[in-house]
């Protein structure tokens, strides 16, 4: 998503280029991308190509004309909770700016009761269920496209803003969702000086980190999920247990002792 810091009234025309495709990529006027939210104008491009790690990296690049104005960029890999990346970079007239993103981090979790973490088929269901329980809780009017729930979508800024109003009271969080498996994206940014503005995307092959989460358990602690479990079935306890040798040391000590 590209948001301007200022908003003349202007229209950019950018060219792009695909490393793979590039017949498939065509100049468009940006007015006719542009989308009002709560802060402003936004220009938003999608890339729907699946990026994978080859030996040759792929390349994706926005080219602005007449572009006197500081953008910021705000990159996101995906929607998935899946994947842990989100960023921002400020890209400067007549510099061409390199964001390249690299995998470099996959974190393997274990669900447990008091920590459940979902497959990704679960995930979004876990997601809806939890928003549609907090939803009932205040009136809403209509929709914004991600919400799951039967309202027509908000058709004005205004409606918009209320519903984003709302949305701020609900205390719905991501990490109330956890997936089993997620993946940690890095960003570097380089800068070079060029005549027109420009974006380029491009990942990185790197090798990827993984980290497994598991069980420990001190001796202490394994000592006392024994000893319970032992008592419980055996219906013994530990002070059964000293009561018991209590009495068979007075038995003997009433016997031998003088």
């Amino acid at each position: 998503m590209i948001r301007q810091v200022q908003f003349p009234f202007f229209a950019m025309i950018f060219q792009c280029q695909y490393a793979f495709q590039p017949t498939k990529c065509t100049g468009k006027n940006l007015s006719e991308l542009q989308v009002d939210t709560i802060a402003g104008l936004c220009y938003i491009f999608k890339q729907h190509t699946e990026w994978r790690y080859t030996e040759k990296s792929t390349v994706f690049t926005v080219t602005f004309r007449n572009t006197p104005i500081l953008l910021v960029v705000d990159l996101y890999t995906s929607t998935s909770p899946r994947i842990l990346f989100s960023d921002k970079a400020y890209i400067f007239p007549n510099f061409a700016t390199l964001l390249e993103i690299s995998a470099v981090t996959i974190f393997k979790y274990i669900s447990s009761d008091n920590k459940p973490y979902f497959v990704k088929e679960d995930i979004d269901e876990c997601d809806d269920k939890i928003m549609n329980n907090q939803l009932k809780t205040l009136n809403f009017k209509c929709r914004l496209p991600y919400m799951n729930v039967s309202l027509p979508l908000c058709n004005s800024l205004e409606q918009v803003m209320k519903v984003e109003i709302k949305l701020q009271k609900l205390n719905f969080s991501r990490n109330q969702c956890l997936p089993c498996e997620q993946t940690k994206f890095d960003l570097k940014m380089e800068k070079f000086p060029d005549p027109d503005t420009s974006i380029s995307l491009k990942m990185k092959t790197d090798t990827r980190i993984i980290v497994s989460e598991y069980f420990t358990y001190s001796l202490t602690t394994l000592v006392s999920e024994v000893g319970g479990s032992v008592g419980l079935f055996l219906g013994i306890s530990l002070l059964s247990c000293t009561q018991f040798f209590r009495e068979i040391i007075a038995k003997i000590c009433n016997k031998y002792c003088v």
